[in-house]
């Protein structure tokens, strides 16, 4: 698997952070699902919500540093540098 793959390149050569809105993938799909829609119009709101959760079983064993919530970009900047300096 190619994201695997990568994981552990990555893994090895840098710290990687995952971010999530949510532990629960069903609690932002949707929201995920209608910012991939705004972005590129015409893609299926349903098929985009699938996708997302899907993705978000795989890849929330990703990442060194995970940060899980929605928070502004300050503080997720905030909350990453706090788990660099650890």
């Amino acid at each position: 698997h190619r994201v695997k793959k990568h994981a552990e390149v990555i893994h090895k050569n840098a710290t990687s952070v995952l971010l999530l809105p949510s532990s629960n993938p069903q609690d932002t799909a949707s929201l995920v699902a209608q910012r991939q829609i705004a972005r590129w119009p015409g893609m299926d709101a349903k098929q985009q919500r699938e996708r997302y959760i899907k993705r978000h079983i795989q890849y929330k064993e990703y990442g060194d540093i995970k940060i899980i919530g929605m928070y502004s970009p300050e503080e997720t900047v905030r909350k990453i540098m706090g788990k660099l300096k650890k």
